[in-house]
Order: C-alpha cells, then structure tokens, then sequence
C-alpha cells in the first residue's frame, strides 16, 4: 500500500527497518558511551548527556517528521525516563545479538548506519535524511564531550579521548560526511 500523508510515518519501512531507525541513535550513544574509560561517575555524565542529547532534537529538529516519530511523546522527567528505557532496550537488543565488544558494536552500528541511511533516501525529502545524520552526530559529540577520559578523581585526563575520536570519525564515515559538514 503506497503511503499518504495520513498515515504514520513509521508505516513507510518495514518493522525491522523502522527499529533500526529508531534504535540506531541510542546505539551511537552506547558506542560512544563505552569509547573511553571514563570510570563511574564519567559514565553516568555520558549517559546523561546521551538522554540529553536524544531530547535536544526537539528544539533542534522541530519540523523533522521522522525525529519528532523518533522521540517520546511525553515531556519532562516522563520523556527522560522514556529516553533511558528506550537506551535500555538498544543494551538488551545488543547483548541478545551477541554483540559484546566495541569492536563487534562499531561494526553493528555501521551496517546499520548504511542500511538506514539507504532506506531513508529512498523515502524522505532531503531535510529529513540530512536533521537525522545531523542528530545522530549531535549524540556521539555530546556524549564523547560529557566526561574525561582517563582522570583519577578528576585529576589529569583529556575531554575527548583518541578512542573516542576515532568513533567519532567512524560515524562519521558511516554516515557519509565530511568533517567539514558538522555542526
């Protein structure tokens, strides 16, 4: 059935591609999340920047049909909770998938990056393809910036680790960008 205006957006993909969609921001969150050593405290500064950074899209994004999809309905503290819940599942969707390294992980997200990138061309006007590469860039550095890397105590480190960099630099390519387009 071709797709109207008034139908859900989500009902453009397939149920398997529309969960890639809607997972992959999280799982470039988790990516970016487990790059560096960042101890305790500096993981729960990432994940609160990842819940931060999802929600920001709001304002960010605020007539991209596919991001506004994407996010929770809800607002406030309901949204962060639904934010975290939604992280949650990536976790436990990557864990059943057996996907327990960072290296298995950043190769996860890249065929998915290219399978959603290619099923998002094939349905959506420019803006929105482009807000959705634009956002999940927006994650990866606000999670990369949230924490040092490496410090004792707050002691010493660097704000974005080579590691990090690098996963940054692997999105990136995976999203088909240059340095240059990001914000």
């Amino acid at each position: 059935m071709p797709y109207t205006p008034f139908m859900d957006i989500k009902d453009k993909y397939t149920e398997d591609t529309w969960g890639k969609i809607k997972r992959l921001p999280y799982m470039v969150a988790i990516g970016m999340e487990g790059a560096g050593r960042s101890g305790l405290s500096g993981s729960a500064q990432e994940r609160h920047a990842a819940v931060v950074s999802v929600l920001s899209a709001r304002e960010a994004f605020p007539g991209n049909p596919l991001i506004s999809r994407i996010l929770p309905l809800s607002d406030g503290e309901k949204a962060e909770m639904d934010v975290i819940a939604q992280h949650d599942s990536a976790m436990n969707f990557l864990s059943a998938s057996g996907i327990r390294s960072a290296t298995d992980l950043w190769n996860h997200i890249e065929a998915c990056a290219l399978e959603v990138l290619q099923a998002l061309a094939k349905h959506e006007a420019g803006d929105t393809l482009t807000d959705y590469r634009q956002w999940l860039l927006r994650i990866a550095s606000d999670v990369s910036v949230a924490a040092k890397e490496g410090d004792f105590f707050g002691i010493g480190g660097v704000l974005v680790s080579e590691e990090e960099r690098e996963c940054y630099a692997r999105l990136e390519r995976a999203l088909d960008l240059e340095s240059g387009e990001e914000d």
